[in-house]
């Protein structure tokens, strides 16, 4: 028989995301103000921060940094640059041993550029398909030595935190994990958590935040959940992907290519159509043109129907067959690992909001909500990626205002979030036009913007 706590809340926020996390300070305080508590109870499946933190954007972000890093590095020989390519990390390390006295072994590679062969020659050795790797007593470290310093004081920090809320009347149980097995509502006030060890938690609330987020789709085919990984598995893999196939053309696996493929993998994307779904099309088949002459090959609208392990391991070998979206062609093909990025279902359909008459879309699993972001039910509120039915804030059109940019190239980023500041004040044509453009940048050419794509006239830049 599980063991269980009861525990009265003024609010009580389902799922730790990142709109999760940010309701626990910014969302929360305006619902606690109302009902004069000062608690919050996150129930959780992953770290704090959900997908954007642990699996999105960040670790995304931290991967294209090092591929063009990479790039960068090769490219600087073009110019003059001469550097010890087994690189600073490895010197880093050594300077890190002898200052502990450490005895330790240094693999020498010859300088070449098939990765794979440095994976199998490293597998042999120490059954780690990762480079530069660090090995002490036979524990495998890693690639980076600041990243295990950064996690390791983040946890002591997690930790004198915990010990620091018992004064502050908080309690916990120091045995059992935070994440939780099962939550669900069983009345319009009570909801029960059960966590990894069995032990049950019911908690009451006058109001109730759902911050669950979304969970990556699988294709419901032979071998798929078995064999394939996510885009939510991929940052976690303790090896080299090696070969990889990635299945979907939605920007998550455009980014997942990319990066892979700018770390020095082969890789393939499979689509059952068009890249990009959603975006203007013209700038998502300039991406995958750009993407195809970095090396990384399309097959398109065709669907894989089943997925077979051909050989176990890290990474191991698959056979992955495919059908045409057009006919009844099939192809196969060996990969070492295929990833799947087909879309995302939110995860609100075992919560049981069913039995306490929180409306649901069926199909989708999202929650409609009004500008407060309140369900149909008042003491249940929605926020992030579960949400649906909010109106969209279209611009309203103004002759010659700006109501749309599209960018492609370097900073693309950077160059967009300062236009968007300057497009929500109301940005005009005649206003681009008065502005000196700095140069030479990338962003300096929407202040001379004369042709326009009805016109089929050349964009060519005549000069700088």
């Amino acid at each position: 028989m599980a063991s269980s706590e009861r525990t009265r809340l003024q609010s009580n926020q389902a799922g730790r995301h990142a709109a999760g996390a940010a309701g626990t300070s910014q969302q929360e305080r305006m619902l606690l103000a109302a009902a004069g508590g000062s608690a919050n109870q996150a129930a959780r499946r992953r770290g704090v921060g959900g997908t954007c933190v642990n699996v999105g954007c960040i670790p995304k972000k931290l991967m294209h940094q090092a591929a063009l890093l990479g790039q960068a590095l090769r490219d600087s020989k073009k110019f003059g640059w001469e550097y010890d390519e087994q690189g600073n990390f490895s010197l880093q390390v050594k300077e890190l041993f002898n200052s502990l006295g450490v005895e330790y072994n240094v693999l020498e590679l010859d300088k070449v550029d098939d990765g794979v062969s440095i994976q199998e020659v490293l597998s042999g050795i120490t059954n780690h398909r990762s480079l530069p790797s660090v090995f002490v007593n036979k524990f495998h470290l890693g690639g980076s030595h600041r990243t295990f310093q950064k996690l390791m004081h983040q946890a002591a920090l997690l930790g004198q935190a915990l010990r620091d809320s018992k004064k502050f009347g908080w309690e916990y149980d120091e045995q059992a994990p935070p994440w939780c097995r099962d939550q669900y509502f069983v009345t319009a006030s009570g909801f029960r958590a059960t966590n990894r060890k069995g032990v049950e938690t019911y908690c009451t609330a006058a109001k109730f935040v759902i911050a669950t987020g979304e969970r990556p789709r699988y294709l419901g085919i032979q071998g798929d959940k078995e064999y394939c990984i996510t885009s939510d598995d991929l940052f976690s893999l303790t090896h080299c992907p090696g070969k990889t196939l990635v299945v979907g053309g939605s920007c998550v696996a455009l980014e997942c290519a990319g990066f892979l493929a700018g770390l020095g993998l082969e890789v393939t994307v499979m689509t059952r159509s068009i890249l990009l779904r959603g975006f203007d099309q013209e700038m998502a088949e300039k991406v995958g043109s750009y993407m195809e002459q970095h090396g990384v090959k399309f097959i398109r609208k065709f669907v894989p129907v089943m997925v077979q392990q051909l050989e176990a391991g890290s990474p191991g070998k698959l056979k992955v067959v495919a059908k045409s979206t057009e006919g009844s062609e099939t192809i196969d093909g060996v990969y070492n690992t295929v990833l799947l990025a087909i879309g995302r279902d939110s995860c609100t359909k075992k919560l049981g909001l069913e039995k306490i008459g929180v409306t649901i879309n069926e199909k989708t699993g999202k929650i409609p909500v009004n500008d407060a972001e309140q369900t149909n039910l008042s003491h249940v509120y929605a926020i992030g990626d579960v949400v649906e039915g909010k109106p969209a804030l279209t611009p309203v059109a103004i002759r010659d205002r700006v109501i749309g940019f599209h960018v492609l190239g370097p900073n693309a980023g950077e160059i967009t979030q300062g236009f968007a500041a300057a497009i929500r004040c109301g940005l005009t044509k005649q206003l681009l036009d008065a502005t000196t453009g700095i140069h030479p940048t990338c962003g300096e050419v929407f202040t001379t913007l004369e042709i326009t794509k009805a016109s089929g006239a050349d964009i060519t830049p005549k000069s700088c």
